[in-house]
């Protein structure tokens, strides 16, 4: 998990260090979720490990929650750097709309997704 979670990472930032700031970053976010899932669909890892292991002591959910920590708040860095007024607070959850990206079908409303750290 972890060694997935720095990969995924490593792309996410160098494929963001190719564009220019503003709005553009926040979007490519998803376009760059997409070309890493290609070609295969069983969802996210990390989705899928958490649905197996989260609420016991295992400790693979340490490592799902820094990903996830380490998503929200990069993402919180880019609508910050896109001039969106109190990032942190707008920032929401980005788990939700991330782990949407790719799907053929909406999450479900209550999906236990919602509630990731």
């Amino acid at each position: 998990m972890v060694r997935r979670a720095r990969r995924w990472q490593a792309f996410l930032v160098q494929e963001l260090e190719q564009l220019p700031p503003g709005p553009t970053p926040v979007l490519a976010v998803f376009d760059t979720l997409t070309r890493w899932s290609s070609g295969q669909d069983r969802g996210c890892a990390f989705g899928n490990a958490y649905a197996e292991v989260g609420g016991s002591d295992h400790p693979a959910v340490a490592v799902i929650r820094a990903e996830k920590a380490w998503m929200r708040a990069r993402f919180t860095e880019l609508v910050t750097e896109a001039g969106v007024e109190n990032a942190a607070g707008r920032g929401g959850n980005p788990g939700r709309l991330v782990a949407g990206t790719g799907r053929d079908q909406p999450l479900p409303a209550g999906s236990s997704l919602q509630f990731w750290p």
